[in-house]
């Protein structure tokens, strides 16, 4: 299980990457015609962004903006916001290991 854990922080640390990258975009440029705004409109699945507080890497606008242009695009999703943590989270990171398997429980079980 905890292996499981570790890899699903993994994948959604490496999706995290490609959102916040669309969400710079659209950052800059918000018409709802832009390709990436598009782009997250073909997204079909709930989305679940951590982000710490004290982020020197990822600005926390970054993920307010993601998840701004998120909803504005019809998907389904939330932001976990972490006080105190940086990019790569310590004391939260069994916090936010919860809410990702309870996000995931809650999803899929429909």
């Amino acid at each position: 299980m905890v292996e499981l854990i570790s890899f699903i922080g993994w994948l959604l640390y490496l999706y995290s990457y490609v959102i916040i990258a669309a969400a710079l975009i659209s950052w800059v440029s918000p018409d709802p015609r832009t390709p990436i705004v598009q782009v997250l409109r073909q997204i079909t699945e709930p989305v679940l962004i951590h982000h710490g507080t004290l982020d020197e890497s990822c600005p926390i606008a970054w993920s307010h903006t993601t998840q701004r242009l998120l909803r504005r695009a019809g998907v389904d999703s939330r932001l976990e916001v972490y006080r105190g943590e940086q990019h790569a989270f310590g004391p939260q990171w069994p916090l936010s290991m919860e809410r990702t398997v309870r996000f995931l429980r809650h999803k899929l079980r429909g």
